[in-house]
């Protein structure tokens, strides 16, 4: 399905001749129409598929959790001196293992990429920018020849993808520093954020231009738009998303490690 709809919407000529030799309804080509038509069968087909996917991941996590809980190791809940607390009836509090299941850590990842996403956008609007949704939506519309229409929904469609891949990335690289010690992970971690905030602000001006070229039908583009090497707006912004990557996907997991065994202490 995803190969046939890719190709199907961005060709420069209808496919089914049928369907290009019918009434046109609201006024749509017979190209928009086919793009049209892929488009929300991609969107159907990948929703699908998508709760597919979260639902295993989903009881992947809550059989996992069970299982920790099933094999609770019994730990002195320390009182205010030090003194093992059995809160007055004479036995150890059993604390559940606190890994964090695969659907929490799925959870931050989506959250750290759709958050990012929002505050990359809300940055370019406060300080009274174009913002990159709006701006790569119209250039794949212009660019196509895609109905003015379908902007938005395309640029904040791209704008999306790539926040959720960047997160995926920062994602990738906190769970191989997950088997190191927790102050190195923190230092660690942040400086990688740093430094991916800073080569994804230089390369963006080229990732931008190749995006706009392959998603409106032109192929590779002939030339490039060059890399940002300044230390403004665009560098902080992209710093900005990944730090907030690094407390979601870094330091969220140990926050709720820490609630988790509060609450299982309990009061």
């Amino acid at each position: 399905m995803l190969p046939a709809m890719v190709v199907t919407l961005f060709v420069k000529q209808a496919i089914y001749l049928h369907d290009a030799a019918t009434t046109r309804l609201w006024g749509l080509s017979a190209l928009d129409d086919q793009a049209l038509a892929w488009g929300l069968m991609g969107v159907t087909d990948a929703l699908v598929h998508g709760v597919a996917f979260l639902t295993l991941v989903m009881q992947h996590g809550a059989s996992r959790a069970a299982d920790d809980g099933a094999s609770g190791v019994a730990r002195p809940a320390l009182g205010g001196r030090g003194r093992a607390a059995d809160n007055g009836r004479g036995r150890m509090t059993t604390m559940p293992a606190s890994r964090i299941s695969l659907a929490t850590k799925a959870a931050l990842w989506l959250g750290s990429g759709m958050a990012g996403a929002v505050l990359f956008w809300a940055v370019q609007v406060s300080t009274g920018g174009p913002t990159i949704p709006d701006f790569m939506g119209q250039q794949i519309a212009d660019a196509g020849g895609y109905p003015a229409g379908f902007a938005p929904a395309i640029g904040w469609a791209v704008h999306l993808g790539v926040s959720l891949s960047y997160a995926l990335l920062f994602g990738v690289i906190v769970l191989v520093l997950a088997t190191t010690r927790f102050p190195a992970q923190v230092a660690i971690s942040f400086a990688v954020a740093v430094a991916l905030g800073w080569v994804t602000a230089m390369v963006a001006p080229p990732a931008i231009s190749v995006t706009i070229s392959v998603f409106s039908g032109q192929g590779w583009p002939s030339e490039l738009f060059p890399l940002n090497t300044e230390l403004g707006l665009p560098f902080w912004n992209h710093v900005g998303f990944f730090l907030l990557n690094w407390l979601l996907q870094a330091l969220g997991p140990r926050l709720l490690r820490v609630g988790a065994a509060r609450s299982a202490v309990g009061p």
